[in-house]
């Protein structure tokens, strides 16, 4: 009871809290969203602002959409689906025909969380190294997101659904810097920021009857604005080690909301203000040259990133240390993730928040596609609440070889053509007698 008390106080203050803008990169998502020291594409702008003095070359992506649907999400509509005749027929049906569907729906249905996400055909550019080692992008992001499901009902009561959508427009920009000589310090250091505006829509009814779904009107949306300011560092001490640390929502991003009138019969809200919290998170990316003894190893070509990320790491409400240890919630917090590249295939693995992630992507050079499997944590605790779900995206643009990590790779295969060279080159023969010129002998001189 002791514990029980703070968890429902601590998840009632989370799920009241204004969700950021946060668009998840799939590729992160397959390694377990630990992208902190790594992102190097489109996905610096919600990863780590300073990942954009990686890139050897521009980036251009001209369509960006990506399709995300919680387990739950399909197992909702599914059921929706099959039974979608009784749903919206539920007056016309005998007694015990509504009471066996209200149990199904008790049973199955409300104990779901159903989520899903659409994001817009984004477009983004990031530059190349500029002189001084300047770099800049830009992007243009949309995102709906939101989840859904059905109340609990009691016998002979019509079931209804609730729904939560919030749907986001976020024009940003960034700038960062690679400094490459440090004083005393090898290595370089990247810094970056990003400054966006937020133009948010959320709608959101709590009670629909299912025998209203045929000429139902949602209600309309209450728009807010904003505009925040995101930070990070990227150190490389060496070209097989990233450390990186990023603030996003620096001090807090407030967004406005702008009064409602009552319409289609719902109620007025009142004109009001929300604050996206400050987070700050740090990440380890180590590139390994092989797997085992230097000796008798297998050579990796570079082809391999391991990757740690620890997210926000200073929420007040869900600690990651407390009285000397690690706090109950700790296990939230910590991101584990791998990508091996070969050829155009990216093979991703990871654990998100302790639950295992997979991932896959074909890196063509116009087109990419990528698809993740994962699971989020729900409660404040790891373990409690696992909600897995699937995200596929397809992107179209060019420019996605232009890092530091496959200039890596290739300069790794051609120092291995090299050595393969070398190694297999014959020795040179011995000279023989018969090889070896004859010489007339020098006459001396009598005396």
């Amino acid at each position: 009871m002791k514990k029980l008390i703070p968890l429902c106080c601590l998840v009632a203050s989370l799920s009241a809290a204004e969700p950021s803008a946060m668009i998840r990169g799939t590729r992160a998502l397959g390694m377990g969203d630990a992208l902190t020291a790594i992102a190097d594409d489109q996905n610096v702008f919600f990863y780590n602002p300073a990942g954009t003095v990686q890139r050897t070359g521009s980036l251009v992506n001209f369509a960006d959409v990506s399709v995300t649907a919680s387990k739950d999400a399909i197992e909702f509509y599914k059921f929706v689906k099959d039974n979608e005749n009784q749903l919206k027929n539920f007056d016309d049906l005998e007694q015990g025909e509504q009471v066996s569907l209200i149990d199904e729906i008790n049973s199955k249905m409300v104990g779901l969380t159903p989520t899903f996400g659409i994001t817009a055909p984004n477009i983004s550019f990031l530059s190349g190294p500029l002189l001084g080692g300047f770099h800049w992008g830009a992007g243009l992001f949309g995102q709906v997101s939101g989840q859904m499901g059905f109340n609990p009902a009691s016998q002979l009561v019509i079931p209804d659904m609730y729904y939560d959508i919030n749907a986001d427009v976020i024009p940003t920009v960034n700038a960062a810097f690679k400094i490459k000589r440090l004083p005393l310090i090898p290595g370089t250091v990247g810094l970056g920021g990003n400054l966006k505006y937020i133009r948010r829509g959320q709608i959101n009814d709590d009670r629909v009857s299912v025998l209203a779904l045929d000429k139902y009107e949602a209600p309309p949306a209450q728009m807010g604005r904003g505009i925040g300011i995101d930070a990070g560092v990227l150190y490389q001490p060496t070209t097989r080690w990233n450390f990186a640390l990023s603030v996003f929502d620096v001090r807090g991003t407030t967004i406005k909301y702008d009064a409602l009138d009552g319409e289609k019969n719902y109620p007025a809200k009142p004109a009001r203000t929300e604050e996206i919290k400050e987070k700050w998170n740090m990440g380890v990316a180590w590139t390994p040259g092989h797997i085992g003894l230097s000796s008798f190893g297998i050579p990796l070509r570079d082809r391999l990133v391991l990757a740690a990320d620890v997210r926000d790491f200073a929420n007040k409400e869900s600690k990651i240390f407390a009285d000397g240890g690690l706090a109950d919630t700790a296990g939230t917090h910590f991101h584990l993730g791998a990508e091996y590249r070969w050829s155009f295939l990216r093979l991703r693995t990871g654990a998100n928040q302790g639950y295992f992630t997979g991932g896959v992507g074909i890196d063509w050079p116009i087109l990419k596609l990528d698809y993740a499997y994962y699971a989020d944590e729900l409660s404040p605790f790891a373990g409690v609440s696992r909600h897995p779900a699937h995200r596929i995206s397809m992107t179209l643009g060019f420019g996605s070889g232009n890092t530091v990590a496959r200039e890596r790779i290739k300069d790794s295969y051609k120092k291995a053509q090299e050595k393969a060279a070398v190694t297999n080159t014959p020795p040179s023969a011995s000279p023989t007698a018969e090889s070896v010129p004859k010489t007339e002998p020098v006459p001396t001189e009598k005396k």
